[in-house]
């Protein structure tokens, strides 16, 4: 209790003391200019008083927010969509640059003027002036929070849950959780500004209306009350946004709900394995040959190692596997439901242990996506972390995870792009093993691309090899 007593005073003394020195500033520039000029913080505060009462400030300060908020609203849905189409589409991103940085630039006069000939002196033109100063603010946070997502969750999501729902809810929602915060407490403070400017030429009520003629009519002490009440307002809910939007960066734990036993619970594998065959297979980036003739086939119960120098080609070659890369000649026969362990596991901070391994289950809408998760989390090792975040596991434990996410994704074909390069020689044996229980054993064929193969040497696999774009 002591301790945070000592807190708050800790933190509170220096906002304290800037408001003495604001106040005390402000008191000697009063009595320099009189107060025709700079009243005094006395005699304004007594005006606010008389305002609140006789004038109904409160009634007019209502109005400017309600016009804030919904052009605020206008912005947000807006900005939102062309930011994300923006942030996924280089095209479209240089398509709307040009008239976002001219909303942004533009003084807020070069919109007034034509808004109240187009839609006279009122709210709308109010709300629509506010709105195009704050979308290009949406705009520009929400496009460089969707390009910060890496690009390969998005592979990721197209391989365990290629659905657009998920792809929004999952991936780019959550990452965008932060920007929209910003966007939230300085939008919603800049669209208030917007709207006072706005309102002081193109309304007939408002704060800024009201200012307007407080400064016209030269009665300095209210013009100085008004704008007062307005900056105190923008501080207040200024700094209550910021409380209301911090749970949108706290993380939540899945709620499993009643079912706490799944002994009799049984994980199959559905889906029947099959051959998958590159036929004389062909590919260049650009000019430079990558594949040249590949001919390879891996059928069901088999494993095969992929090896190579840096730049050979392997991953490439699991790309078309995958399906997303498409070869300049030859055919591949793919799988329906290809996996794939990534070297950095793809998981998703922003989800629990079960949360990451039920992604497949819950993209087809499986109502036992959790209790499937459970089983896999257990099958892995893992059952005493379900509710654990992936920044408070290990990197052998996120293999696991990974494996989990796999089983639930009931695949017909593994690819291992080096998966487990960052660990050491025991902890890549004993996830060895696990793999050879959980995949191989259940009959499912597999690629494995690793720079330490010769601790696969023992293990019924099958060496091939990639030399300047050849299979050896």
């Amino acid at each position: 209790m002591n301790k945070t007593v000592s807190t708050f005073f800790k933190k509170a003394i220096p906002f304290s003391l800037g408001i003495i020195s604001f106040l005390l500033l402000w008191s000697v520039l009063s009595l320099y200019f009189t107060g025709y000029l700079v009243p005094s913080p006395y005699k304004v505060l007594k005006e606010i008083f008389f305002l609140l009462i006789n004038e109904r400030l409160d009634s007019i300060v209502f109005i400017t927010i309600y016009r804030s908020f919904i052009a605020f609203a206008i912005a947000v849905l807006i900005g939102s969509i062309i930011g994300i189409v923006s942030g996924l589409s280089g095209f479209l991103e240089k398509y709307f640059f040009i008239p976002t940085v001219i909303l942004q630039g533009a003084p807020p006069l070069l919109w007034i003027v034509p808004v109240i000939l187009l839609f006279n002196v009122g709210d709308v033109s109010v709300i629509v002036v506010s709105t195009l100063i704050v979308t290009p603010l949406v705009i520009i946070n929400i496009t460089e929070g969707v390009k910060g997502i890496d690009r390969h969750f998005f592979d990721m999501f197209r391989i365990y849950a290629p659905s657009k729902r998920m792809i929004l809810k999952e991936l780019i929602a959550p990452a965008l959780f932060p920007y929209y915060r910003s966007i939230i407490v300085l939008g919603f403070v800049l669209s208030m500004k917007s709207s006072v400017i706005a309102e002081w030429f193109g309304a007939k009520s408002g704060v800024g209306k009201l200012i307007n003629s407080y400064f016209y009519n030269f009665n300095i002490t209210s013009f100085y009350a008004v704008s007062v009440v307005f900056i105190f307002l923008i501080l207040i809910i200024s700094f209550a946004l910021k409380i209301i939007t911090a749970p949108l960066l706290k993380r939540k734990k899945t709620i499993i709900g009643p079912v706490t036993h799944y002994n009799d619970f049984s994980l199959v594998l559905t889906e029947e394995p099959k051959e998958i065959t590159l036929d004389n297979v062909s590919f260049h980036y650009g000019k430079k040959k990558i594949l040249n003739s590949i001919n390879v086939s891996i059928k069901k119960n088999e494993v095969v190692v992929l090896t190579g120098k840096s730049g050979s080609g392997k991953t490439t070659l699991a790309r078309l596997l995958s399906g997303f890369l498409k070869t300049d000649s030859g055919i591949v026969h793919r799988t329906n439901k290809p996996a794939i362990l990534y070297q950095d596991d793809l998981l998703l901070s922003h989800l629990d242990l079960i949360g990451n391994v039920s992604l497949p289950a819950r993209a087809v809408n499986d109502t036992n996506a959790l209790l499937k998760a459970q089983k896999a989390l257990e099958l892995c090792g893992l059952a005493d972390f379900n509710t654990y975040f992936i920044d408070e596991i290990s990197g052998g434990m996120r293999k696991r995870v990974a494996f989990g996410r796999a089983l639930l994704l009931d695949p017909d074909f593994i690819i291992l792009d080096e998966p487990f390069n960052n660990l050491d020689a025991v902890s890549r044996n004993e996830l060895w093993d696990l793999f050879f229980q959980l995949f191989v054993s259940r009959g499912i064929p597999a690629l494995i691309i690793t720079h330490y193969p010769d601790e696969l040497k023992n293990r019924n696999v099958r060496f091939v090899s990639l030399d300047n774009g050849y299979l050896k």
